[in-house]
């Protein structure tokens, strides 16, 4: 009977994250994803998801990466929150030394106003001590082709004193996104 529940509810978690997925993929900017340490898997419609084979990524399986495609499912980049690779799995030109591995530690979003910029949120440790940490952002141009950080724009601190946790949520209007952390020592 043990079994039985644990096969029923280990297919229905399984059954809702591939649904999760596909409903989020539409856009195709979540197509390929690389984490742990050199794993990767592309979703690509009508093809069952395929293990990719070229990540650079060496981070600790607990440690959060973000990655982002095209509209048309093709990668952009990818991060584990420390280095950030290119489309074509080289470091991005000012793309080293970004921050720390956290378990919620890299997000990506698009600027709403240029479609070839994207946002790069990531923490960085404050000190010697691993907790709390430093909220930054930097923001990344991609119409160079294989993209660069901005150097003037690496870094730059919106908060002091967090967790390294992470989250973003589109506004209503569809327009806008915002990004969420939370408070060191803060309910």
């Amino acid at each position: 009977m043990k079994t039985k529940l644990v096969i029923s509810l280990s297919l229905f978690v399984f059954l809702a994250f591939v649904l999760h997925i596909h409903a989020f993929s539409q856009g195709k900017q979540a197509n390929n994803w690389y984490f742990g340490i050199f794993a990767g898997i592309t979703f690509q419609q009508g093809s069952p998801p395929v293990a990719l084979l070229n990540s650079q990524c060496e981070s600790p399986s607990n440690t959060g990466t973000a990655t982002i495609s095209d509209k048309n499912g093709n990668l952009l980049f990818y991060s584990d929150g420390v280095t950030i690779w290119n489309k074509n799995h080289q470091v991005m030109t000012n793309g080293n030394n970004m921050g720390t591995w956290s378990t919620q530690g890299a997000m990506i979003v698009q600027d709403p106003g240029n479609e070839s910029r994207y946002y790069f949120f990531n923490f960085m440790t404050t000190g010697l001590t691993a907790t709390p940490y430093k909220f930054q952002y930097s923001l990344i141009d991609m119409t160079n082709g294989p993209g660069e950080v901005l150097p003037d724009k690496k870094g730059i601190l919106l908060y002091l004193n967090t967790t390294h946790h992470l989250s973003a949520v589109l506004h209503e209007n569809m327009e806008e996104v915002w990004v969420v952390t939370h408070g060191w020592g803060i309910n």
